[in-house]
């Protein structure tokens, strides 16, 4: 099972898996929602030793900040990166999670799980909300229609009263 660990000095709630060569960067903020960066060590930008300009030229264009980056994904609608982040679902998100082996824990994949649990019951809570309102305003239009008929019917009765009593006269 993958562990990780904290990035040094990095952003809050973002976090690392421990396999080599390939490992993500795994998290969540405000800003991009849960996300993973997958990334390949062999791929990194060595800043010390750049001998083979074409290779570090490569890497680059795969990820300019030559982290190794070949995969970045992010549930937020918005949200910068370099990287062409692509977005997903919280659903897509938690299969990536388990393919990079993001451990069960509060911060990983146990603080997505939940999130989806709430979602669900959140979308549910509206669901019969929708569905009681719907069954009040049903009610609403039926007793309207009730009165209009009412109200109708009596005008009738009147117009049919009025002229009974102009032919008798």
């Amino acid at each position: 099972m993958a562990q990780d660990t904290s990035t040094p000095g990095g952003p809050h709630h973002v976090y690392r898996t421990k396999h080599e060569p390939t490992f993500a960067w795994y998290g969540f903020d405000s800003e991009h929602g849960y996300f993973l960066l997958a990334c390949d060590s062999r791929l990194e930008v060595d800043p010390e030793n750049q001998a083979e300009k074409s290779f570090v030229d490569l890497c680059l264009s795969v990820d300019t900040q030559g982290l190794g980056a070949y995969m970045s994904a992010q549930t937020a609608m918005f949200g910068t990166s370099d990287r062409g982040t692509k977005q997903v679902t919280k659903k897509a998100m938690k299969k990536l999670w388990r393919l990079y082996e993001v451990p069960s824990c509060e911060r990983g994949m146990g603080l997505l799980e939940q999130d989806l649990k709430t979602s669900r019951h959140k979308l549910e809570e509206i669901y019969y909300a929708f569905k009681a309102l719907h069954e009040e305003v049903k009610e609403e239009i039926a007793e309207m229609k009730e009165a209009y008929e009412e109200e109708r019917w009596n005008a009738l009765v009147k117009e049919q009263d009025g002229e009974a009593e102009g032919n008798e006269g």
